[in-house]
């Protein structure tokens, strides 16, 4: 099992969390487009299965790139963890994720609507805005979901 911190989280977590965040972030906006782009120019317009796995393995690179910053950060300030990870904080994450998904998901068509029907017609810093939201509120569900799961499972 991980170490067991007695607060919410530490610097070198938060760090590396909102940078692989923002790397997905980077990945989403910079190469994902040009994938369904690419995809659609070839005549391929039913890319809704590519853009959810997409999304998904973007999720899950975001993932190990997150614990792999944590360890090597922890190991900067000579405070190394025992493991990356384990089942419960890997399953924590995980549904953390899908949650902050559907509320993107239902919230988000609302909210682009909305957004359109008041005259805002560069949707993109929209979803930029949604997905940085998206961004902290997942890390909340997953810094209360590990911290109620590891007191659960202890």
């Amino acid at each position: 099992m991980t170490d067991q911190p007695a607060k919410l989280t530490d610097l070198p977590e938060l760090v590396a969390y909102l940078t692989a965040h923002a790397l997905g972030l980077i990945w989403n906006y910079g190469v994902n487009p040009g994938i369904v782009h690419s995809l659609m120019a070839e005549g391929h317009h039913n890319v809704a299965a590519v853009v959810f796995a997409l999304g998904i393995a973007v999720m899950l690179a975001v993932l190990l790139i997150f614990l792999l910053l944590r360890q090597a950060l922890a190991k900067s300030q000579g405070v190394p963890r025992q493991t990356v990870t384990d089942a419960t904080e890997i399953g924590t994450y995980l549904a953390a994720h899908v949650l902050g998904l559907v509320v993107v998901f239902f919230a988000g068509a609302a909210l682009f609507r909305i957004s359109y029907a008041w005259g805002v017609r560069h949707l993109w810093a929209v979803g930029l805005a949604m997905n940085i939201v998206s961004v902290a509120v997942v890390l909340l569900l997953f810094l209360f979901l590990r911290r109620r799961m590891r007191r659960q499972f202890a």
